[in-house]
């Protein structure tokens, strides 16, 4: 299947889906990302802002604020016009953006010197790191520049966005670790310290 093909049955699957069944698979997700010692070691988190039918990510922010971790979220920057980096302060505005994605209402640009972890979303995934987005090449960017290409780099998915291959080309980032309610998928070699554990 092509990328639009799989973008299409997707987007048809994600729209049929019960707004409950949408939390409880989410709360799963986000138990399984605030179990992670990646996520325990973090000390700077980049971790989008969900909309309805994506796996939902407040439980993962409060988390993150509560520790006293620096979250940042990606936001459309009007001068640079492209998505930069904005950090999410507690009790922060939010309001819907550019195509539909939620944002800070007054981003706070503030280029972090260091990212310890992304959390991506995608329409699908596969379990070697492959991932496609919604077309628009505005993850690859973001992953692309600065800090982001060192961070771990773990995808967000339901079950049924994971398949056994997705087409990838240059400059698509792959994965290291995906995340679904059923299961932590480690797609890459990855170098912790010593005796750390994935989960």
């Amino acid at each position: 299947m092509t990328k639009a093909d799989i973008r299409r049955k997707i987007r048809d699957r994600r729209r049929r889906l019960d707004p409950d069944w949408v939390n409880q698979a989410s709360d799963r997700i986000q138990q399984s990302i605030l179990a992670l010692d990646a996520w325990a070691a973090a000390r700077q988190v980049c971790c989008y802002l969900a909309a309805p039918t994506e796996v939902q990510t407040g439980r993962i922010i409060e988390a993150g604020q509560q520790a006293c971790k620096q979250v940042w979220v990606p936001a459309f920057h009007p001068e640079q016009e492209r998505y930069a980096l904005s950090r999410l302060d507690h009790n922060a505005v939010l309001i819907t953006g550019r195509h539909r994605i939620p944002e800070p209402a007054r981003p706070v640009w503030l280029a972090p010197d260091t990212m310890d972890l992304v959390l991506i979303p995608g329409l699908a995934f596969d379990s070697h790191g492959g991932r496609i987005g919604h077309g628009g090449g505005h993850y690859d960017d973001l992953l692309a520049r600065g800090v982001l290409r060192s961070a771990l780099k773990v995808g967000l998915a339901f079950a049924f966005q994971v398949r056994d291959h997705v087409p990838s080309a240059r400059p698509d980032v792959a994965m290291d670790v995906i995340v679904t309610e059923n299961a932590v998928i480690r797609c890459r070699a990855i170098n912790f310290s010593p005796g750390e554990k994935l989960i």
